[in-house]
């Protein structure tokens, strides 16, 4: 009798824990970034018809239309993304030439994948003894130095050429920054700023082959 209630109870211990561990394996599926390939090269650029505008005290944009992102995505999934940015022709909105210059200054951003993708985190990271990204303008020198931010971005996924990709948007408000120079200082060294946008993230493979790339 014994004997024979031993294999029952074994089986009864492995279906609980069978029960118990299907929510864990549920949540490690959510909250990835994943690829078609084995290691990735990431490309961004604002999605079609958009661009990245930042603002400071509310003040008047300062908006970039020539953008690019690169990451590296070593591993096929992964939770998290660091992005290097590079950003050309920026103006004040309504300004003819291109007359704010943004000096990056090896800044980056990181993005993390989570289990609801319209309330994904991101941080911003500087290298040692930077005091943060700089925005250059013919009134103003203003610094955003390193800092996380607590919300504001959210994923999707679209289709080119048959390959998914990742679209990021993001509306992240309360940056700290900090005017440096110019005669904005005279409105203090200490203020609130916002960045808003939407770009597409692309993969490729060591060979330069498009692959898809998805956030679950």
């Amino acid at each position: 009798m014994i004997s024979r209630s031993k294999p029952l109870t074994t089986v009864l211990v492995a279906v609980t824990a069978l029960a118990f561990a299907a929510p864990s394996a549920l949540a490690e599926v959510r909250g990835h970034f994943t690829s078609e390939a084995s290691s990735t090269t990431i490309t961004g650029a604002p999605s079609a018809g958009s661009s990245v505008k930042f603002s400071f005290n509310g003040g008047t944009p300062i908006e970039c239309t020539k953008i690019t992102y690169t990451a590296v995505m070593p591993a096929p999934t992964t939770n998290v993304k660091t992005l290097v940015p590079h950003y050309t022709e920026c103006r004040t909105e309504g300004s003819g030439p291109h007359n704010v210059t943004i000096t990056t200054k090896g800044c980056d951003f990181t993005i993390f994948s989570a289990p609801a993708l319209s309330q994904a985190t991101a941080a911003m990271d500087c290298p040692s003894g930077v005091s943060g990204m700089a925005f250059h303008h013919p009134n103003c020198t203003i610094s955003v130095p390193a800092q996380s931010f607590g919300g504001g971005v959210s994923y999707g996924t679209t289709t080119e050429f048959g390959k998914h990709a990742i679209t990021v948007a993001t509306s992240i408000g309360s940056i700290t920054a900090h005017y440096e120079s110019g005669i904005c200082v005279f409105l203090g060294t200490k203020h609130t700023g916002a960045m808003s946008g939407s770009l597409t993230l692309r993969g490729a493979n060591a060979s330069g082959e498009a692959v898809g790339i998805t956030v679950t």
